[in-house]
């Protein structure tokens, strides 16, 4: 019993654990708020209208991978600057960072515009009013991963978890509302622009909450470390977005819009696992930049995050291994039943994402700044397999799964590599407490 109190004691006590836990509890309302939208449109919409919104989508996170790039590097230079109680300095970072923001949000507006009638060409779009007001959402996405990536690095995680939940139920609200009017894509994509807009200012005034006056003594110097720290961070993002982004564009390309909507019901599904679960790595990320700034062994953070990261993954995955119909009806109702084969594969290629995930945001946290490459053969052989194996939509999950196999076995390799000298010495202590034991 005392042993039972003891670890139950070390639970609550843990502050890894309870950052986790906010970030999760904030993911999840947050989480809820964006997938009951969702379900509203998968409700609402037809098939085919539903898999050219979740189409959009895809391609705007593929357009905004600057977001993530910025987000990586902003973490992690936040993450030094707060490490050596440099905040004022990072106030300036912050506030000049916000006009470079809306400066590339003007210039992806203006491309998406000009590339328009190609757009609307590969994806079957009707009304070209729909890529206007996708631009401006699209655009305005580019800031709002600023605010949230100075947070997360201030280690602001009570902050974070609040913009999170404000924004998406804004979103939420803000898209139903001209849903229920019956105004179709080009209103629902408005109301999503000012909720992105109102969100803003909250922000703002959160990470205000964490900095004092600003210091622009050193900008300079910031933006070159963020941006010698961008690329590498900008591959990896790219990386990854095109592994979870790209089958779906290609689904569109090849598939009917019928089909396209099933897989995208299933991709949907999928992505509640994903987004319930990476808020294990959000919390590891500049806990491990920060300990690397110290000169510290970072390893004792990444195995206790990682044991909570894995029982995540091993819980959800049982859920939607067990009920795939049941999530599916409690989601869509029974419009989307054709999703249902294609939610246990999706949620096996998702499992094994997070992994990946944990595994790459550590080794760039410890500025192993070339862990992007190994993810080029798989993403190479994503697109190749889909391109050549798509007669029906299980033999993309498939291809998906198979590309993050190899980058994990990849992953693993560079880890064991790098601490080496630490496993070494591990193995060591074992050694003696066995024989010493024996002895």
């Amino acid at each position: 019993m005392k042993s039972f109190k003891a670890i139950v004691h070390k639970i609550v006590t843990n502050q890894n654990i309870k950052n986790t836990l906010t970030i999760a509890l904030g993911g999840i309302i947050g989480s809820f708020f964006s997938y009951l939208l969702l379900f509203f449109l998968g409700r609402k919409l037809d098939v085919q209208t539903y898999g050219l919104y979740s189409s959009l989508i895809s391609l705007s996170t593929l357009l905004v991978i600057p977001t993530e790039i910025l987000g990586i590097s902003i973490i992690k230079r936040t993450s030094e600057l707060a490490a050596t109680k440099e905040l004022n300095r990072f106030a300036g970072f912050f506030y000049s960072l916000i006009g470079f923001a809306l400066l590339i949000s003007i210039i992806l507006f203006t491309g998406i515009n000009l590339a328009g009638p190609f757009i609307q060409t590969k994806l079957q779009i009707a009304d070209s009013t729909i890529i206007t007001v996708f631009a401006v959402l699209t655009g305005l996405t580019f800031p709002s991963g600023i605010f949230t990536a100075s947070l997360k690095g201030l280690t602001k995680y009570t902050a974070s978890a609040v913009y999170n939940m404000v924004f998406s139920s804004l979103r939420m609200t803000f898209a139903l509302i001209p849903l229920y009017m019956g105004l179709g894509l080009v209103s629902i994509f408005s109301g999503m622009s000012v909720a992105l807009v109102i969100s803003f200012t909250l922000a703002i005034v959160l990470v205000n909450v964490a900095i004092n006056k600003a210091d622009f003594k050193n900008i300079k110097r910031d933006y070159k470390k963020l941006f010698i720290f961008g690329l590498p961070a900008a591959l990896l993002a790219i990386t990854q977005t095109y592994l979870t982004n790209m089958d779906i564009v290609l689904v569109r390309r090849y598939f009917d819009p019928q089909l396209t909507g099933y897989y995208a019901g299933a991709v949907t599904l999928g992505k509640l696992f994903l987004f319930g679960c990476t808020s294990v790595a959000t919390v590891m990320y500049p806990q491990v930049v920060a300990e690397h700034a110290r000169k510290k062994n970072p390893v004792k953070v990444f195995v206790q995050l990682f044991k909570i990261q894995f029982g995540l993954i091993l819980t959800c995955l049982f859920v939607y291994l067990t009920f795939p119909e049941l999530i599916s009806q409690v989601f869509f109702g029974a419009a989307f039943d054709a999703s249902v084969p294609y939610i246990r594969t999706y949620a096996i290629f998702i499992a094994l994402f997070i992994i990946m995930n944990f595994f790459s945001l550590y080794l760039l946290a410890v500025e192993k700044t070339k862990v992007f490459g190994l993810f080029l053969p798989a993403m190479a052989f994503q697109y190749i397999y889909i391109t050549l194996a798509h007669e029906n939509l299980h033999n993309i999950i498939i291809g998906n799964i198979i590309a993050v196999l190899v980058i994990i076995g990849l992953l693993v390799g560079a880890f064991a590599k790098n601490h080496q000298d630490h496993w070494a010495q591990e193995l060591r202590k074992a050694h003696s407490l066995l024989f010493g034991k024996l002895g």
